[in-house]
């Protein structure tokens, strides 16, 4: 009889312990469910791996079209180089006798300093451009000071 009431104590004991075990393992499995409602839509009739299946191939999209936005910005960097980004212009008199400063130097450069300098030298009775190349801030051709320093101020912009 006392072995009979001792086997009684353990199994309650032990169908207690196994309650409190599936108390806590409900309370687990609610938090998760909760979680997982986040992620996944209540319309939908896919299983779990299923619907993270979708969510998988959607980033995998996803990192393709950053990779193609990437390269489309490196490319965009490498054409802004080559469009007209810096100009700037020095007003001057190229002659003692004429005012007003109507003549000037205009520097046109692409973000690789190449582009060309164009000057205006205004007299009483005429004018005369000049047109010279610029490769990498540089010219082959002898500069005036107002053309180097439309060159300079224009790069300066750059930095």
């Amino acid at each position: 009889m006392q072995d009979l009431k001792t086997l009684i104590y353990v199994i309650s004991i032990v169908i207690g312990l196994l309650i409190i075990w599936l108390i806590f393992n409900e309370i687990r499995f609610n938090k998760l469910r909760k979680k997982l409602e986040l992620f996944i839509p209540e319309k939908s009739k896919g299983s779990v791996t299923d619907i993270l299946w979708e969510y998988v191939k959607k980033s995998e999209k996803l990192g393709e079209k950053v990779n193609t936005l990437e390269k489309k910005q490196i490319e965009t960097e490498r054409k802004m180089l080559e469009v007209l980004k810096f100009v700037e212009i020095v007003h001057y008199n190229a002659f003692s006798d004429i005012g007003g400063e109507t003549s000037f130097s205009l520097s046109l450069l692409n973000g690789n300093g190449d582009g060309v300098v164009v000057s205006s030298l205004q007299s009483r009775t005429d004018a005369r451009v000049y047109v010279k190349p610029i490769l990498n801030g540089k010219s082959r051709i002898k500069l005036s000071n107002e053309e180097e320093m439309a060159i300079k101020k224009a790069l300066q912009k750059s930095k």
